[in-house]
């Protein structure tokens, strides 16, 4: 009986896989879990697998519906090429996902890219949303910037300049260099190049504009980390974005802050504030 409860346990705990398409683009997304649904967005050049890896999903699915998807040109989602796949379809295949599994609202959870996607969705399916968590991104002035790492992929450089603009300057040591031409060495043989050029010209399409952060109609949780050169995009939305709360883990930089077990406690904590309250009697 004991061995039962144990395979019973594990198969809850497995994801179930899914796949379906938008705008034929096959889209890849695993659940896991029971109750209210939480779609979790990856980063750039990542998927969905980071959410499992990081502990976030199995931490969540114990009170939530966790959604993890692999954004096209990312992990088993189709790679397309060119910046016209790009951009606002990756929120329409977010909104895609929810329709195909007819969720009408979900809490959004990305990081990085995902959370300049979620931002984004807020700001043109507001009414998807309960809310949302944009973690290791903010207001940036500069997604044109993004153009250079697209080159620099297309001709066959890797990301250029993107993982060392990421690291602290302090950090930017001889022993750090080797370990960020690791990482690119380990995410180019993820991916397929191109088609993370094609997002990475498509990222203009996600610019926010200063009207659509004063309308903001959904709740906002920004979670950066205090050394990540990316918070000066996070203090711009201060004052401006409605709705919207920020917290800063000390010490933590844009690679480790998603790491963090205060990210963890952050996501649970205000996501359980935005969710409908149990009715008593129920578990």
């Amino acid at each position: 009986m004991r061995w039962m409860l144990l395979v019973l346990l594990v198969l809850q705990s497995t994801p179930e896989e899914g796949q379906f398409e938008s705008a034929g683009v096959p889209i890849q997304y695993w659940t896991l879990g029971e109750g209210e649904a939480v779609l979790l967005i990856h980063g750039y050049a990542a998927s969905s697998e980071v959410w499992t890896m990081s502990g976030v999903a199995r931490r969540l699915a114990e009170d939530y519906e966790v959604i993890g998807v692999d954004c096209r040109g990312h992990g088993r989602s189709g790679k397309p090429h060119g910046a016209e796949n790009y951009g606002v379809a990756m929120v329409d295949d977010l909104v895609a996902l929810l329709d195909h599994l007819q969720i009408e609202q979900a809490h959004v959870v990305g990081y990085s890219m995902g959370g300049m996607v979620g931002l984004k969705m807020a700001t043109t399916d507001p009414d998807r949303l309960r809310s949302l968590v944009a973690g290791g991104y903010g207001w940036s002035q500069d997604l044109g910037g993004m153009v250079e790492v697209a080159a620099a992929l297309e001709a066959g450089e890797g990301f250029g300049p993107l993982l060392e603009d990421l690291t602290p300057e302090e950090e930017r040591t001889p022993e750090q260099a080797a370990r960020t031409q690791a990482m690119e060495q380990q995410l180019l043989s993820r991916n397929d190049p191109l088609a993370l050029a094609g997002a990475a010209r498509g990222f203009a399409q996600l610019e926010l504009r200063r009207a659509d952060l004063e309308a903001n109609t959904v709740p906002i949780l920004c979670v950066i980390g205090g050394e990540d050169p990316l918070k000066e995009d996070v203090d711009r939305m201060v004052g401006v974005m409605e709705n919207l709360r920020v917290e800063v883990i000390d010490g933590a930089d844009h690679m480790s802050a998603g790491r963090s077990p205060r990210f963890l406690s952050l996501v649970h904590e205000f996501v359980k504030s935005h969710s409908e309250p149990v009715a008593a009697g129920q578990d």
